[in-house]
């Protein structure tokens, strides 16, 4: 009788797990059952939902990024400003020789590849200058980043020519933005490409396993050998490369 109380015991759905594990997608699919009332049925439509993944597909990739440094008990307030000084670099480096207004002549012509590295590039330089602060000298990342989000924002309405619009990009780097690959629009590619690869990350890799066991217990990591600095270091490369990454994606769209 007691055995089989208490398997009926284990066996009992845990309601209150799953609504705390789950409640986002619930308003979420609130949330589209409402608009598509209020919208008589437009708001599904194939082409809307394509449309507004699209639009929020910078922000999914920058959220991958976080991923990792939320699982490590950190924070990371700069990646807006990550944002908008990679969008700048990288635009810069892309502007058409033909264009009214150019931010650095004598740059135009360039390979595609150098203002997509140098869009990277920063993203993951100020990220690592993040994860160095935190790691490095013990400074809260609450701290640390928003320090960095105030460097950065200044850094690129300077560097922009105090806020001047970057303008008339070269069809590669439009590509970004509002190009295709097979039939799926770019920012929406990138986004699964880099939630697919986060994942394995997360899960099937010694890196993820350790960024787990960071969250979990600091301590507890830093006596089985795993390298706290280094790994925090690198978390927060990774969330400034990825909004870099985003950064690239928005600059993509204009025209």
């Amino acid at each position: 009788m007691t055995s089989t109380a208490t398997e009926a015991k284990t066996a009992r759905f845990d309601w209150g797990g799953f609504i705390k594990k789950y409640a986002i997608v619930g308003i979420l699919i609130l949330f589209i059952i409402i608009m598509t009332i209020l919208s008589e049925g437009s708001f599904i439509q194939p082409s809307n939902l394509i449309n507004v993944v699209n639009q929020i597909a910078p922000i999914g990739i920058i959220a991958t990024g976080m991923t990792f440094v939320i699982i490590i008990n950190g924070i990371d307030l700069s990646v807006g400003s990550i944002v908008a000084m990679s969008a700048v670099v990288s635009a810069s480096l892309a502007q058409l020789p033909t264009a009214p207004k150019l931010l650095f002549p004598g740059l135009q012509g360039l390979p595609i590849i150098v203002a997509l590295l140098a869009g990277l590039g920063i993203g993951a330089l100020l990220g690592a200058i993040n994860g160095g602060l935190v790691a490095g000298f013990g400074i809260p990342p609450f701290i640390a980043t928003l320090g960095m989000m105030t460097a950065a924002r200044g850094a690129a309405n300077i560097y922009a020519d105090n806020g001047r619009p970057v303008s008339y990009l070269t069809p590669e780097f439009n590509f970004l933005g509002s190009g295709d690959f097979l039939f799926i629009p770019m920012p929406i590619f990138l986004l699964l490409l880099v939630g697919v690869v986060a994942h394995f990350a997360l899960n099937y890799t010694r890196f993820g396993r350790h960024t787990y066991a960071l969250g979990g217990n600091e301590q507890a990591a830093r006596v089985s050998g795993i390298n706290i600095k280094m790994l925090t270091l690198g978390i927060f490369t990774l969330s400034g490369f990825l909004a870099g990454l985003a950064g690239m994606v928005l600059a993509a769209r204009v025209q």
